[in-house]
């Protein structure tokens, strides 16, 4: 599910990236934190796959501007039907029945209602004077207390504050909700939930660290304990406020990395690899002397080091932990063979154990582990010199994703205990009507090698490109498959990526909860490369029609009545065409719809333009 944050017109850039920062690391990593302009908020279909709207600092005219209308409606229809809401600072005045800013001020002054209406009272501010737009000069870090979710007092601290507000409610208004903060100067009211909806509201901006810019120049002459205490404050506040919106906060110890981490590059061809790739004669010579490749598209610069500082590094980039995309992505090399990568340098894959389950001649051979990258498809897919120079065979693999890629505009949520690669194969020119059935292949080879480990372990496959498992007699998705086609030097260079959980019970279930084997994330990387590299090496030269028996064997398809969303047509799936790889089906002959001259003809659904919900039974249009 994704929480999704507006960034559009009046938005305060650093409200947004806090929040970012933020929610990734106290949230359960079942939510894929995203932004979401004006446009999607107005005419995308976000609501479905929303756990939460979060309407961040900024400015409120702007917002009332940008998000009139449509927008606005659907941001009611969502609470409304169950949809939760956090309004910080900008986002509680537009949050409230009304607002009354610098009400005496003619400069400042705004005042009047607002349409979402979900407080019903007032949002009265600034709280402090001296506020100016654009500057820190009226900020402040104001005393409050703080209070959990069942109203117990949680202790006192600092939150920064800059223009925010606080809740004037009557009574009766206060009995809806629970206080979650009030200001020690005046007990007005700093931060409020309302019980019979999930909204919750602050006057403050308990995103912003008081280690970072702008609030730690307000503390920049306390006592180091104090601020330290004060932070813990503030971030034990920040988890109430997640909580008290129902979301699933995740134990302070399990927090993912924010930022990028470096990568290893092990396995056979290394060497060859990277000489060829940096231009060296020697991998000493990156030991002084690091290369520095810069992405022709601007996408990665990507900086190659031999293998020493590796340990080092990571405990510096630990420390730092910041989220940037576009920071360089430093890869450390390691000799031919030299497989003991330090377990205490990769303590979420053992990539010595990963090795002494592989039994293939290329797959997953040469293999580029990071605990946190982007994307392992982005490393790959967006970096064509990078891709131009990988062996066939070559293995990304993550431990966490920090920008994972699902198909079309989908990301993918990147769990502890998930395992996600992408594949470099490449396929021959001649056999180019075959690349579609790439994506059938993985997720056929995913399913065999897990099951190597348990027979009876009920996962099977979704057409086109997902994995789902049986628990509880319902069918739930564990993985899904991405595939990433180019045309380089004659011949089609595939990335083929897939995900899948394999020990984490969150978001729907793992592989570990539905077999007595206890498997690891190495040896299911392993399994799967062993099972892939039999495959590929039969289809790479006859296709798919060898195995075209066994994925309809491992689908959940088989003679499903399902209707087709924009003919309305009710169709029964009779398997996949041996030819183009699509989707065929025929009429059922009880539908009106279908024309009678037309109820014996089959009709074919590719899957680039068509998706699947199986439990609706019905094929939907892709837009």
């Amino acid at each position: 599910m994704n929480i999704l944050i507006y960034d559009g017109d009046g938005c305060s850039a650093k409200s947004v990236s806090s929040l970012k920062s933020q929610l990734t690391t106290h949230l359960s990593s079942r939510y894929s934190v995203q932004s979401a302009g004006r446009e999607i908020l107005a005419n995308e279909p976000w609501e479905e796959h929303t756990a939460a709207l979060i309407i961040p600092g900024g400015r409120d005219l702007p917002y009332l501007a940008a998000l009139k209308g449509r927008a606005i409606t659907r941001i009611r229809n969502y609470v409304d039907n169950g949809g939760k809401y956090l309004g910080v600072c900008a986002g509680a005045y537009f949050a409230c029945r009304s607002i009354a800013f610098a009400e005496n001020d003619p400069e400042l002054a705004i005042v009047g209602e607002r349409p979402l209406q979900f407080i019903p009272g007032r949002a009265v501010g600034p709280t402090f004077s001296g506020f100016k737009y654009g500057t820190e000069e009226g900020a402040h870090l104001p005393q409050l207390t703080f209070y959990n979710v069942d109203g117990a007092m949680q202790g006192a601290g600092g939150v920064y504050l800059n223009g925010g507000c606080a809740f004037d409610l009557d009574s009766t208004h206060l009995n809806q909700g629970n206080v979650l903060a009030r200001y020690s100067h005046d007990n007005s009211i700093a931060a409020f939930s309302l019980i019979h909806k999930n909204v919750v509201v602050t006057g403050l901006h308990p995103e912003f660290s008081l280690f970072d810019s702008p609030a730690k120049y307000l503390v920049e002459h306390e006592e180091k304990n104090a601020v330290e205490e004060m932070e813990q404050a503030r971030v034990r506040h920040w988890r109430t406020l997640l909580t008290a919106l129902n979301l699933s906060v995740k134990p302070l110890e399990e927090a993912k990395p924010e930022g990028l981490l470096p990568m290893a590059l092990a396995g056979q061809g290394a060497s060859a690899f990277v000489k060829d790739f940096c231009d060296v004669d020697s991998l000493q010579n990156l030991q002084d002397n690091p290369v520095t490749i810069h992405n022709d598209n601007g996408n990665d610069t990507l900086i190659i080091h031999a293998k020493e500082g590796f340990g080092l590094r990571l405990e510096c980039d630990r420390i730092a932990n910041e989220i940037d995309s576009k920071a360089p992505k430093h890869i450390y090399v390691f000799e031919d063979g030299e497989q003991n990568v330090a377990v205490k340098n990769t303590p979420k894959f053992d990539i010595e154990r990963y090795f002494s389950n592989l039994h293939t001649r290329q797959c997953g051979r040469l293999l580029l582990y990071g605990e946190a990258v982007t994307s392992t498809q982005t490393i790959l897919d967006k970096n064509l010199h990078l891709l131009r120079k990988c062996p066939s065979g070559m293995l990304a693999l993550a431990s966490h994703q920090l920008a994972g890629r699902g198909r079309g505009k989908n990301a993918w949520v990147s769990s502890s205990g998930c395992l996600q690669f992408s594949l470099v194969l490449r396929l021959d020119v001649s056999m180019s009507a075959h690349v579609i059935f790439v994506q059938y292949l993985l997720g056929l080879g995913i399913v065999q090698a897990l099951k190597t480990f348990d027979k009876d372990l009920p996962v099977a496959l979704k057409w086109p490109n997902d994995i789902y498992a049986r628990r509880d007699d319902k069918w739930v998705k564990i993985g899904g498959i991405l595939i990433n086609s180019h045309f380089i030097d004659n011949q089609f260079t595939l990335v083929a990526g897939a995900g899948v959980n394999i020990s984490n019970s969150e978001p729907t279930t793992c592989v570990n909860d539905l077999t007595a084997t206890n498997v690891t994330v190495e040896e299911a990387a392993a399994a799967i490369m062993n099972r892939v590299e039999d495959m590929w090496t039969v289809f790479s030269k006859t296709g798919f029609a060898e195995y075209l028996n066994d994925y309809h064997d491992s689908w959940l398809h088989s003679d499903q009545l399902i209707t087709l969303e924009e003919t309305k047509q009710r169709v029964r799936v009779a398997g996949i065409t041996a030819d183009h790889g699509f989707l065929r089906t025929y009429p059922d002959h009880r539908c009106s719809v279908t024309p009678l001259a037309d109820r014996y003809n089959p009709i074919d659904l590719q899957p680039d333009g068509n998706s699947f919900d199986m439990l609706a039974g019905l094929i939907k249009v892709k837009n």
